[in-house]
């Protein structure tokens, strides 16, 4: 596994509506484990997929959306993608981290 790479920066910050707050290129990984620190409550991160002309969501196997969460706050991705990651207000300092896995 490679080393754990800051995709966004611990903050308390959300970006506006519909927008995206970060990406990670997974294009030279096997997989990528994604993971949000220090999220409560409803605190949430989409989890979406870049590269055409719209972002959309990362799809769980029962076809739900895959959103962190505090319960749930990593996911184990397939390599080649670009992820974005829309990031909620936090009350505390909150990163967004990935941990890939090369070829």
């Amino acid at each position: 596994m490679s080393s754990t790479q800051t995709v966004t920066a611990p903050k308390t910050a959300a970006v506006a509506a519909s927008a995206v707050d970060s990406s990670f290129d997974a294009s030279a990984y096997a997989d990528v484990t994604v993971f949000a620190t220090n999220l409560a409550g409803a605190e949430t991160v989409d989890v979406l997929l870049g590269g055409g002309n719209a972002a959309v969501a990362v799809t769980k196997s029962d076809g739900t959306a895959l959103v962190l969460t505090a319960a749930s706050p990593s996911a184990l991705l397939p390599g080649g993608p670009l992820y974005l990651f829309a990031k909620s207000v936090t009350v505390g300092l909150s990163g967004i981290y990935a941990a890939p896995r090369k070829l």
